[in-house]
């Protein structure tokens, strides 16, 4: 059977892309749809599916489309389907959708941020724990360091008023987090402290949508697709990958749930980097007073799940 570019390139405006050549680049609207287009078709109806030959083909368009409009930030994405790059652009493309999503949040009021986890255990059990967050204290528990709250960002430690003030702009606010590591360890500190802001700190629709947005930029993503959380609410699943780093222990990958539809961080998951042999592990007093027990490969660890996860006006 012989396949045309009209078969290819069924979205609304295709046909000029194909004819856009040397003549005027094509309408904003165009490009909107083609990444419209490549974004349905990676976030498939089943977890983890791959761009198929229609799905190569359209993020050729976008391809095509991106260097007639001008837009240098959409990245080259490989179309030979015998690696990652498409599914990586496809999660950052999520990503920034979701962080638009989120910044368009009403950002609440209150003094005091309620968050509110169903928590998994090493032995698969759930626990459901909330915690009342205010700038010297957890709940009835004052502050670590008997003042006030600090969050680790970068190599320094801010309090809740200095989280307010933090860059929205992704490259501002990555180096921020970057901070104190270079290369592969700064991406790995960045990942590892823009979700523990997401998960636990009261930071505003803006800042999570920047947070969101310094995620995508990140090199690892892998898009999921749709799944449903430990509560049975539908979102969408992104991972990060990385070598699993030297030495003992166990080494996981997080995973992110979240909302299409308002930028809501639904769960964070972690599965295991490379199998673990519990067996050689031993507990080290301080550190790790415990060991975890043996996994293979892309096992589930743990996971949080966040029913509530934003201001209120009273301390229960």
């Amino acid at each position: 059977m012989t396949t045309t570019s009209k078969d290819v390139l069924d979205f609304p405006g295709a046909a000029e892309l194909v004819t856009a050549g040397e003549v005027a680049p094509p309408r904003g609207e165009v490009v909107e749809a083609a990444r419209m287009a490549v974004r349905e078709e990676a976030v498939g109806e089943e977890p983890r599916q791959r761009l198929g030959s229609r799905g190569r083909l359209i993020a050729a368009a976008i391809t095509v489309a991106a260097v007639a409009a001008g837009a240098a930030a959409i990245p080259v994405i490989s179309l030979d389907g015998s690696n990652t790059p498409a599914n990586s652009a496809a999660a950052a493309d999520f990503l920034n959708s979701a962080a638009d999503n989120a910044a368009s949040q009403p950002p609440g009021t209150g003094p005091y941020w309620k968050i509110t986890t169903k928590e998994r255990t090493a032995d698969g059990t759930y626990r459901t724990e909330t915690h009342i967050l205010s700038p010297t204290a957890i709940g009835k528990k004052r502050a670590p360091n008997g003042k006030e709250l600090l969050w680790k960002v970068g190599d320094k430690q801010l309090n809740w008023s200095a989280l307010k003030q933090l860059p929205t702009t992704p490259k501002a606010l990555r180096r921020e987090l970057a901070a104190g590591a270079t290369g592969k360890a700064a991406d790995r500190q960045v990942i590892q402290q823009a979700t523990h802001l997401l998960e636990f700190s009261p930071a505003s629709p803006r800042t999570r949508a920047t947070l969101y947005r310094v995620i995508a930029r990140t090199p690892g993503l892998d898009l999921v697709g749709k799944t449903r959380d430990t509560e049975g609410r539908p979102g969408i699943e992104v991972t990060w990958k990385q070598r699993p780093l030297r030495g003992e222990g166990l080494h996981t990958d997080p995973h992110w749930i979240i909302n299409q539809r308002t930028g809501q961080l639904l769960e964070t998951r972690h599965t295991a980097a490379a199998s673990f042999d519990a067996s050689t592990c031993k507990p080290s007093k301080g550190v790790d007073e415990e060991c975890p027990p043996s996994v293979k490969r892309g096992a589930l660890t743990d996971s949080a799940t966040y029913l509530f996860n934003g201001p209120v006006t009273k301390a229960p």
